[in-house]
């Protein structure tokens, strides 16, 4: 997923808000594995947060190393969860980049 933010903007963490389901308890896509890249022209990337998160419904954190200013940012699946075949899908209900306070 990526993300072109209005302006440049200093930003600190990306939130994620998973997929949240159905009746059948569907997940598929659900973000467990991930790495946050940001630019500031959309082809030079660097990453800036990597890690893990549980799979559930709740909002997730992806702190960054330190505060960076950024006009792109990009979510990877490193893993993903699936109904089926694991890392076939990514999904989210939201997702956020997070100013410097």
């Amino acid at each position: 997923i990526q993300l072109k933010l209005a302006e440049a903007t200093t930003l600190d963490a990306l939130r994620y808000l998973p997929r949240q389901g159905n009746a059948d308890g569907d997940s598929n896509g659900r973000v467990t594995g991930y790495r946050v890249q940001v630019s500031m022209d959309g082809s030079q990337w660097a990453t800036v947060s990597e890690g893990t998160w549980a799979d559930n419904i709740d909002w997730k954190i992806a702190p960054f190393n330190q505060p960076t200013q950024a006009l792109y940012v990009r979510l990877y699946g490193v893993t993903t969860v699936s109904n089926g075949t694991a890392n076939q899908y990514m999904s989210a209900a939201e997702v956020r980049a997070r100013g410097e306070d």
